[in-house]
């Protein structure tokens, strides 16, 4: 009970923080908006852009096209391999793929095919599939409607989540970075007695460590995590991940509250705390990313994915890629409670120390 007490006051104090509430609402608000700014620049357009290949260039097909450009901005492509690389980049969301022989399919009362090619399981394209179900279903059916089966459009999935991995894992090094600005607020704690104070009060050195620790842990997990989802949601999209990014983002809000509090214990010094922690994401960061460009040319080097699995990026990675995930779980509380005893579990000398 002295613990949750102790958690809650450390809360309290937290949000009237103007400097940790800046770390904890308006970092992660820009990291976010970051992410999702292709999404929400195309929402607070007049029309949505849609990408259409017609291989068929037809009286048909530029009817269609035509239907479809009352509520979008048509954006024309004549190389389909060009267009599937773009959606593997991640530089366009999906594309329309009219195929050769739709006006003639049309014409024998056929179902012609339509496909869209993208990147993830739903792209927010309901109103352009249900302009192309319209158009087709009144060609072929005419008066006589359950003619023929009614059309559908043919999804052919892409299996692209990496992108949105290094967005997310990007995400995370600006957590840790942003984080350091706790080990200001512990220092000054210190100094002013506030902790040693505590500590004479009954209350044991892992309960007043302890209560800081989880104070700032649930505060910037729970802001990231909200801020992220309103964003998510405000954007209009869908991701497949989204259960893995907000474990990730938890994760990697334990993980950064210990590092910080390690390198408080270690150094004592504002400025070096800093530093420290800034030094570390970014190496950490860095090896990560290099294993992962490694890996995706086929090119690994064993010395960089054995400092890759050192890294919580690498866990966090296979966390977000589905793999392996309760050993990645395990892997990031063990580094967490590494940090967070410093090396050892007697906490008494950081909490009584001047």
């Amino acid at each position: 009970m002295k613990l949750l007490s102790l958690t809650w006051v450390n809360i309290k104090r937290l949000i009237k923080n103007p400097q940790i509430l800046l770390m904890l609402l308006l970092v992660p608000s820009v990291m976010i908006v970051s992410i999702f700014s292709g999404n929400l620049s195309q929402k607070d357009s007049e029309k949505p852009a849609l990408s259409i290949i017609d291989e068929d260039k037809s009286e048909k097909s530029r009817e269609l096209i035509s239907k479809l450009e009352e509520s979008y901005e048509i954006n024309f492509m004549n190389d389909k391999e060009s267009a599937y690389e773009k959606i593997k980049d991640g530089s366009l969301a999906d594309v329309f793929y009219i195929e050769k022989g739709f006006e003639e399919k049309i014409h024998k009362k056929e179902n012609p095919k339509v496909k869209i090619v993208s990147a993830s399981e739903d792209t927010g394209r309901f109103t352009a599939k249900n302009i192309i179900d319209d158009f087709v279903n009144g060609e072929i059916n005419g008066n006589q409607a359950n003619q023929v089966p009614e059309a559908k459009i043919e999804m052919d999935k892409k299996d692209n989540t990496m992108n949105f991995i290094v967005m997310i894992l990007m995400m995370c090094y600006f957590m840790i970075i942003s984080a350091s600005v706790i080990g200001e607020d512990l220092i000054k704690l210190k100094k002013q007695n506030i902790i040693k104070r505590a500590i004479t009060t009954a209350n044991k050195d892992y309960e007043v460590l302890g209560g800081i620790f989880l104070a700032i842990f649930i505060c910037q997990s729970l802001s990231t995590s909200l801020i992220f989802t309103a964003i998510y949601k405000f954007a209009g999209i869908t991701l497949n991940i989204l259960p893995q990014t907000i474990l990730v983002i938890l994760l990697c809000s334990l993980l950064s509250t210990a590092v910080v509090l390690a390198a408080v214990r270690w150094i004592k010094n504002v400025t070096m705390v800093s530093l420290t922690v800034v030094v570390y994401d970014l190496i950490a960061f860095i090896i990560s990313m290099v294993n992962l460009n490694l890996s995706s040319l086929g090119e690994v080097t064993s010395v960089i994915t054995i400092l890759d699995k050192l890294s919580p990026f690498y866990w966090m990675r296979n966390i977000l890629g589905s793999t392996d995930i309760i050993l990645s779980i395990g892997m990031i509380l063990l580094m967490s409670a590494c940090f967070f005893t410093a090396g050892s579990f007697k906490l008494m000398d950081f909490v009584k120390d001047n």
